[in-house]
């Protein structure tokens, strides 16, 4: 197994891997912006929540991991008069991984 020769290697004083190319996979992945503009109409924000799921689904896929919970957050401005702020969080029972071609 490579994983086996380079623990080998590595214990015999010979370097294999750099820290740079170790690199561990994210257990947490995010996708965050703000709006330029106020959201006032719900098909909007639906556009912009599955454009945000699309990233966060992209960056899964690149680091061939599964997911296990979903948490979609919208809140409005804190400095508004009137803030609103509602979550919707989803657990995944049965994962698979997506394979793309």
């Amino acid at each position: 197994m490579v994983v086996d020769h380079y623990t080998v290697s590595e214990l015999n004083g010979i370097a294999c891997l750099s820290w740079g190319e170790v690199k561990q996979n994210k257990k947490e992945i995010y996708s965050t912006r703000s709006f330029e503009e106020r959201v006032s109409d719900l098909n909007t924000l639906k556009s912009a929540l599955v454009i945000h799921v699309v990233i966060v689904e992209r960056k899964l896929l690149e680091q061939q991991s599964l997911v296990k919970r979903l948490v979609i957050f919208a809140p409005s401005s804190p400095h508004e008069d009137v803030y609103y702020k509602n979550l919707c969080s989803m657990i995944f029972l049965y994962v698979h991984l997506i394979q793309v071609s």
